[in-house]
């Protein structure tokens, strides 16, 4: 009975949801109809913040239950069609390992070693020299070296041009740069949208109150 319960509640947030995205990009592509404009860049920005927005509503109203809804869904992805436009977007919960725990300033790096040993990856004192190596050249005066992801692929990147060696890939979507003992609960959303073979992808990492803790994005 309780499964079945969480189950009819989970199928109607899915599809709540789903509305509220949907009416606030088919309002944002009206607009767009009316000024007899093509999506640009500009407007593809527009779409996600939409999304973003609607996204954040439902974690802060929904803070008993998010953590719930996510694991009997598997985690939550729903595409979306508005036009000739197509969006996706991904609730997971933030689960990575801070890399920042390998800081010369910080002491605890059972977290990151742990993590590679759990996965077989080798060479993790390579990882970590890299790590160092990187840090002392910036000569950040806090512990947060690592800040976003172009950062983080950098040392990834590195790693494996000098190990020979792609395994850590395996374990990439695990190691982040947020410290989780700040804010322990966290969400990662991804949203993609396509519009006449153009790719924006956006990542948000969400508190519970829905607030934006991070925030990139890309054109491809």
């Amino acid at each position: 009975m309780k499964k079945s319960i969480v189950l009819l509640i989970s199928l109607l947030f899915i599809s709540a949801l789903s509305i509220l995205i949907l009416k606030n990009l088919e309002d944002t592509n009206s607009y767009i109809k009316e000024q007899s404009s093509r999506l640009n860049k500009t407007q593809m920005i527009t779409l996600t913040s939409n999304a973003q927005v609607e996204v954040s509503k439902v974690i802060k109203d929904n803070k008993e239950s998010i953590d719930e809804l996510l694991l009997e869904n598997d985690n939550l992805s729903i595409p979306t069609k508005v036009g000739n436009s197509e969006l996706l977007f991904t609730l997971v919960k933030y689960d990575k390992v801070d890399v920042n725990s390998l800081s010369s300033k910080d002491s605890k790096e059972n977290s990151i070693e742990k993590l590679f040993n759990e996965y077989n990856i080798s060479s993790f004192y390579s990882f970590k020299d890299i790590y160092r190596v990187q840090e002392n050249q910036y000569k950040e005066k806090d512990n947060r070296f690592i800040k976003n992801s172009k950062q983080l692929d950098f040392i990834i990147d590195k790693f494996i041009k000098d190990t020979y060696s792609d395994e850590i890939l395996d374990i990439k979507n695990k190691i982040g740069f947020i410290n989780k003992s700040a804010n322990s609960d966290l969400y990662e959303l991804f949203i993609k949208i396509n519009h006449l073979n153009e790719l924006f992808k956006a990542y948000y990492i969400l508190d519970k109150e829905g607030k934006v803790a991070y925030f990139e994005s890309s054109f491809k």
